[in-house]
């Protein structure tokens, strides 16, 4: 479950990197990569986890 959460979180980054972040605004972008950042760390610590359990 989490192995499968990882890989649709790493679509749905790619989709807003390429689809929605580039016609923002500044202020909107600026509030987007600080969101972003969050949902990068959360998806670090999915991975982390599931290498581990796999170990």
């Amino acid at each position: 479950m989490k192995s499968q959460a990882s890989e649709v979180l790493d679509f749905v980054i790619s989709f807003l990197d390429k689809e929605l972040l580039p016609p923002l605004s500044d202020d909107e972008r600026s509030s987007f990569e600080t969101d972003m950042e969050r949902i990068h760390c959360g998806r670090r610590q999915i991975k982390a986890f599931v290498a581990k359990r796999l170990q």
